[in-house]
């Protein structure tokens, strides 16, 4: 519960003064890549350690995920540029979907199916409380002491929730190690890697879109992205049956006659 809401705090406190750290660092411009950096790598952190989870453990990719995510928030909060600031942010991303990964990882393991939607419940409250104070907290903070602050915050909450779940994860170590070496599946992690640089270059393409480079980016964001939606959305996504159709266009026709006569 720890490391989940610590990571939503991270994700969603910069709300509020991700204005007053881009003025700070000179770097309006690229305002949007605070928000952006840390959302496309986290998919990437995401698919990426459920791929070393099979191959080196939880225990290990455990360690690995809060090691990247304290190396992305000690990077923001000692950021001197723009860029420096969006590669810590980078790194938190991949540091927090990693962690996230494991997290789950560790609730298919260790609870029984029984138990399972309760945990997972009991986890989505852990977002409702960073949702609800971290903005105010950060902005807060970034007013009266400084924007730097936010991230340093979170060292300390990281170390307790390393420090609770260590022996968890470890025993889940042990247990992997006993029923022998997880066959690793097929590495979809390049499509992961087009799939953010696919979603970066319509991002950053809708940000210009009233220009003819705008344009470019876009429609080549979207080319890029394809592919690997395809190979990472389950099978029939963007495959509508024929039935389906056709009971869609009879709901929407008689939507349309019951608005009609209503207005008539």
């Amino acid at each position: 519960m720890l490391v989940l809401s610590t990571v939503a705090f991270e994700g969603l406190a910069i709300t509020t003064i991700a204005a007053k750290m881009a003025q700070s660092l000179e770097g309006i411009h690229l305002y949007g890549w605070i928000f952006s950096a840390f959302l496309l790598s986290q998919l990437i952190g995401t698919l990426v350690m459920g791929q070393q989870i099979d191959k080196r453990g939880v225990f290990t990719s455990m360690l690995i995920s809060f090691s990247v995510f304290v190396l992305g928030t000690v990077v923001s909060a000692v950021s001197f540029d723009m860029h420096m600031l969006i590669a810590g942010r980078a790194l938190q991303g991949f540091g927090a979907g990693a962690l996230i990964t494991c997290v789950y990882t560790c609730v298919t393991l260790h609870y029984p199916d029984t138990l399972r939607t309760q945990i997972l419940a009991a986890f989505s409250m852990a977002f409702v409380l960073p949702t609800l104070i971290g903005p105010y907290a950060a902005g807060l903070i970034a007013s009266y002491i400084s924007w730097r602050y936010v991230f340093w915050i979170v060292l300390p909450l990281i170390g307790i929730a390393l420090s609770l779940t260590f022996r968890s994860f470890r025993n889940l170590q042990l247990q992997q190690d006993l029923t022998g070496p997880a066959r690793a599946t097929d590495s979809k992690i390049m499509y992961a890697i087009l799939l953010a640089v696919g979603t970066g270059l319509l991002l950053t393409g809708l940000g210009m879109i009233t220009d003819w480079k705008g344009i470019v980016l876009t429609l080549g964001g979207l080319v890029v992205m394809i592919t690997p939606m395809r190979k990472l959305l389950p099978v029939g996504t963007f495959s509508v049956k024929k039935d389906c159709l056709l009971l869609w266009f009879r709901e929407g026709y008689m939507l349309l006659v019951i608005l009609q006569r209503k207005v008539l």
